[in-house]
């Protein structure tokens, strides 16, 4: 954000931030990797600083900093920048390697403090040039947004991720992920190629094979009725013999091409579908 500000705006609080002493514009610069709000714990983490704290008390008295308080007025130990400007001033004086430095201990230390959303850490370890770990994070980013139907927070974590260029055995997964947001967002045609983006990526053996076949299966036919589904895919998916762990997907699976196949009025493929359900709950009783 700062590097987008006219240059005059960023002089203004460039200036104001050259008013105080070294120490201080060097917290300030810590807590910046942070964002406008922060906790004293994490800046004195990065700037390896045990007074960090009760400094801090000494830039809210300059009103550069606010003391941030719970509902009972009481201090929480978080702070925050004054004004925006403030700290993307602070953020700006970062050098490059700094910054990465930065986001990488604050990564470190969110971590460990077990109480950051996921897709804050994979953010900070995106802005500390660590694609791989960054990566790891965004999939718990989107795992815990489907947990909470945040369908767009879903779709952000994991186009972040693929953005990256995430590990072969990896991208599968997150190809199927954003396939069901953008699904059940009603955005079929992008379903079915995140969908079919998914299947070269996952061994047939793998449950969330099947997931992707299925999804793709149901975007293709609810996007267009008429336009026929690929009879590979479909032949692929009926010949399929699960594997003990794998059945009860199978099973859910092959239901909802059931629901998937009458809605489209494909009536004989239904049937098809529902032989395959009935033999491998047989299977599963056996």
């Amino acid at each position: 954000q700062a590097e987008s500000l006219p240059e005059t705006v960023l002089a203004v609080a460039e200036a104001r931030l050259a008013t105080l002493d070294p120490e201080a514009r060097r917290l300030l610069r810590a807590a910046s990797v942070f964002g406008e709000r922060f906790a004293a714990r994490g800046v004195a983490h990065l700037a390896q600083d045990e007074e960090a704290e009760a400094n801090m008390g000494l830039l809210v008295a300059a009103e550069v900093l606010e003391r941030r308080v719970d509902a009972d007025g009481r201090a929480t130990g978080e702070y925050a920048f004054r004004h925006a400007l403030l700290r993307d001033a602070a953020y700006a004086s970062l050098t490059d390697a700094d910054r990465q430095l930065g986001h990488r201990l604050a990564a470190e230390w969110l971590e460990a403090s077990g109480r950051t959303e996921p897709v804050v850490i994979a953010q900070h370890l995106d802005l500390a040039g660590e694609p791989a770990r960054a990566v790891a994070w965004y999939r718990r980013a989107a795992g815990a947004s489907m947990a909470r139907c945040d369908l767009d927070g879903v779709i952000s974590a994991v186009d972040r991720a693929l953005a990256l260029g995430p590990a072969p055995e990896l991208e599968g997964g997150l190809q199927l992920a954003v396939a069901r947001a953008r699904f059940w967002r009603g955005d079929m045609f992008t379903a079915e190629q995140h969908g079919l983006a998914a299947l070269p990526r996952l061994p047939p053996s793998d449950a969330r094979w099947l997931a992707a076949a299925t999804i793709t299966c149901a975007a293709a036919l609810t996007r267009a009725r008429e336009q026929p589904v690929d009879p590979a895919l479909i032949e692929a998916m009926f010949e399929h013999t699960p594997s003990a762990e794998t059945r009860a997907t199978y099973v859910h699976a092959c239901g909802d091409l059931v629901v998937t196949f009458l809605t489209a009025g494909k009536h004989a493929l239904a049937r098809r579908a529902l032989a395959r359900l009935r033999t491998e709950i047989g299977r599963a009783h056996v």
